[in-house]
């Protein structure tokens, strides 16, 4: 039996197999301290990352919102504007001048610059110009082109919101790697032979380090 020669007076003495044991436990001990800090940190991290997805969502919701909203305005503008043109051109083909003018009060501001523009190409006789002033450069679609500026901010709070819902699943992984860790750092301190105890701690740490890693590489949240 080995004697540890470097035990002080009035110390116990301990075998090599105690010491042995003894930094076994500690090593443990180490392993689901540090297992355990880690796994804290992840589902922090977990939630945090539910909670910004959330948010984006939410975001994107309201912005969907706000784009179908342009586009319903403006899809009742331009039913406007085509039902006074359909009137006018009616009008105009019959020769009621007095009903004519009466419709061409009626236009829209934004219409009405987009007609006279269209009425300058001279369409009854220029086979180039524009079918209609709905093809005009100058008619305006402000708020189409908003509408669709709004659906594209919230397709990318959309696409950001399932980044983050992908980030935080990550951290819910490293969570399930570190249970790993602390299920055999637990079993290590369960009776065993000094073989079994070390291939346990020896998994224990595999595990732990590799959930570590496997955080580093994930961003925290915002």
């Amino acid at each position: 039996m080995e004697i540890d020669a470097s035990a002080q007076p009035g110390e116990p003495v301990r075998t090599a197999e105690q010491q042995k044991t003894s930094m076994l436990d500690i090593l443990s001990a180490v392993v689901l301290a540090a297992s355990a800090l880690t796994t804290t940190y992840a589902s922090y991290q977990a939630e945090l990352w539910d909670g910004e997805q959330s948010a984006l969502y939410t975001e994107a919701n309201a912005l969907r919102v706000e784009a179908s909203q342009a586009s319903l305005r403006t899809g009742q503008l331009e039913g406007a504007d085509l039902m006074t043109f359909g009137a006018w051109l009616s009008a105009y083909s019959s020769g009621k001048g007095e009903l004519e003018e009466f419709y061409l009060r009626r236009f829209r501001p934004e219409f009405s610059t987009a007609f006279n523009a269209w009425i300058a190409t001279q369409p009854r006789t220029n086979s180039n110009a524009p079918p209609t002033p709905f093809a005009m450069p100058a008619y305006d679609a402000s708020d189409r082109r908003r509408a669709a500026d709004v659906e594209k901010q919230a397709q990318e709070k959309f696409d950001a919101g399932q980044d983050a819902n992908k980030k935080g699943d990550q951290f819910v992984l490293a969570t399930v790697i570190l249970a790993n860790a602390l299920f055999f750092g637990g079993i290590n301190q369960l009776p065993h032979s000094k073989r079994i105890r070390t291939a346990l701690l020896a998994i224990a740490i595999g595990f732990c380090l590799f959930g570590m890693a496997h955080i580093a590489m994930l961003p925290p949240a915002p």
